[in-house]
């Protein structure tokens, strides 16, 4: 059983090269983050949030830039575990 998480932006954490990266590399189908980017591309309207499983939130926290937030905000998203699938 895999754990299930949500995902919503961290406002305090601007992450404009996180987002470019992904936006960079999601143009090229065969990208291994091109499913995620999907996802993550519905963040920011009217302030959602998306669910991710635990396979998709360590792809997460392996992107460009993921630690290169500020030290208050170090990254780009705010993840709470919400449960089991």
């Amino acid at each position: 059983m895999s754990s299930l998480y949500r995902v919503e932006i961290d406002y305090e954490n601007s992450a404009c090269k996180f987002w470019e990266s992904v936006s960079q590399r999601s143009k090229d189908k065969a990208c291994k983050y091109q499913a995620l980017y999907v996802k993550l591309s519905t963040l920011g309207w009217q302030n959602a949030s998306i669910v991710l499983t635990e396979c998709e939130i360590l792809q997460l926290r392996s992107m460009p830039f993921w630690y290169d937030g500020p030290t208050y905000a170090e990254h780009p998203v705010l993840i709470f575990e919400i449960g089991k699938e």
